[in-house]
């Protein structure tokens, strides 16, 4: 039978203190845990909007496209989800067009809801990404290491 190590949990004014003894003849030993720097975090953009913030809509405007100029200069994230007005900066008139095409160039996945897009009726003009759906979308977002929503 395996020696397993003594735990012993103590509550005292809201704080929980564990104490692990490691099992008689042990005590030499080791363990390493893995980090959570030693796991690569997958980021996800989420953009529920085409303005960043809730004032002046002109504002929210040069706030986005200074968003993505700024974006381009980081370390890229792995997907970008698109839903409700969001859907609006992935068509063919967008102010960040050229962004969206050069991170998706650069391997980015560009996910934009279908609902929406039928629901706004501009499904004809997406010009970056592709077409997705809701379980899809939280799915991404549930595997997420960090999310940024501008």
């Amino acid at each position: 039978m395996p020696h397993t190590a003594a735990r012993r949990v103590a509550a005292v004014k809201n704080c929980f203190h564990l104490t692990i003894t490691p099992p008689v003849g042990k005590a030499g030993e080791s363990c390493v845990f893995p980090t959570s720097a030693a796991v690569p975090q997958t980021t996800v953009v989420v953009l529920a909007s085409d303005r960043m913030g809730e004032g002046d809509p002109a504002l929210g405007d040069v706030l986005m496209r200074a968003f993505f100029q700024s974006l381009v200069q980081m370390p890229v994230p792995q997907q970008m989800l698109f839903y409700n007005r969001g859907v609006f900066l992935a068509l063919n008139d967008s102010p960040v067009l050229p962004e969206l095409k050069g991170l998706q160039d650069l391997g980015v996945g560009l996910l934009v809801c279908g609902t929406c897009l039928d629901f706004y009726k501009v499904r004809e003009r997406l010009a970056v990404g592709q077409v997705s759906n809701m379980f899809t979308i939280l799915e991404t977002q549930m595997q997420a290491g960090r999310l940024i929503r501008p």
